[in-house]
């Protein structure tokens, strides 16, 4: 790696730790330049502005976190692919033990719909995880692996608003217990429905 991309890499991952931690609007462009040690001048010639920063961190860590989902998927029906699903998006929030919640469900209750990329970024990272329910709950359905007592997209909502809910109610009280218990009634619900 050259020394521009090192560089660039640091700013990246400086930015999304602070992110993370602090929120879109609490981070500055000088928070970052403090925290990796990087020069303004070298800062604008990697970033033209602090959203296209964001936007750019947001799209490489949503593909880390697919990346890390689809890793752990191990088995072939499809109720226990979501199943193992949810464990790899616990153990993936749970592997340092410290919450502070979902990095994108953070930005969408941060920004809500301000019609800039990173709330349309965002908006569009939800979407695409309720499809990926949605999709496994009807073929699972269809492999007659499952009966639902609801259509696929409202359980599907179901288990968004549970795994979002779960790490918003962990990072405010700073226990990672309400996370668990809603990871364990997602899988106790896909359970209930198993044929």
């Amino acid at each position: 790696m050259k020394k521009g991309e090192k560089t660039k890499e640091k700013i990246k991952q400086v930015s999304l730790g602070l992110i993370h931690k602090n929120g879109y609007k609490n981070t500055s462009i000088n928070n970052v330049l403090d925290s990796s040690g990087v020069k303004k001048g070298t800062f604008y010639f990697h970033y033209e502005s602090k959203e296209k920063l964001v936007v750019e961190v947001l799209n490489e860590g949503l593909l880390q976190y697919d990346d890390k989902i689809k890793s752990k998927i191990e088995h072939e029906a499809a109720s226990d692919q979501l199943i193992d699903m949810i464990e790899a998006i616990a153990e993936y929030h749970l592997r340092d033990e410290t919450l502070n919640g979902c990095i994108f469900g953070n930005m969408g209750r941060e920004i809500g719909q301000d019609g800039s990329k990173v709330s349309m970024l965002v908006e569009n990272v939800f979407e695409k995880w309720e499809a990926r329910f949605e999709r496994l709950l009807i073929k699972a359905v269809d492999n007659k692996e499952l009966e639902l007592k609801e259509s696929a997209m409202v359980l599907a909502r179901v288990i968004l608003a549970l795994i979002q809910g779960g790490l918003v109610l962990s990072k405010i009280s700073g226990n990672i217990d309400s996370f668990k218990d809603c990871k364990g009634f997602i899988i106790s619900l896909i359970e209930e429905r198993k044929i």
